[in-house]
């Protein structure tokens, strides 16, 4: 059987995805500016499964920004349908799929 694009947008994406953000957050604030990037004229939105695989896809040096582990259902609710996000960019396990898809597979 074929998953469907929820299921494996449930299945492959973790409890705490790391997000790389665009400031370091202040300490008072409930405020996180999530880092873009441009590929191909799309704003994309990369996500990491783990710290390991943060390194893999970007290199030892990393990206020389701040990171954060958001729950995936905090990260649904910020999230509007039209953001495109790439989960573990350039490995194997590389996923792409929207904000719509995210609040459908993890609804409030």
């Amino acid at each position: 059987m074929v998953a469907t694009r929820l299921e494996e947008v449930r299945r492959c994406v973790p409890e705490m995805p790391i997000v790389v953000l665009a400031t370091q957050p202040e300490l008072t604030s409930n405020v996180l500016a999530l880092q873009d990037y441009v590929v191909g004229g799309e704003h994309i939105i990369p996500l990491f499964t783990s710290a390991q695989a943060l390194s893999a896809s970007v290199g030892a040096g990393g990206l020389g920004m701040p990171t954060y582990a958001i729950h995936r259902s905090l990260l649904a609710q910020i999230s509007t349908p039209d953001m495109v996000f790439l989960l573990d960019p350039q490995l194997p396990s590389q996923l792409r799929f929207t904000g719509a898809e995210l609040n459908e597979a993890f609804p409030a």
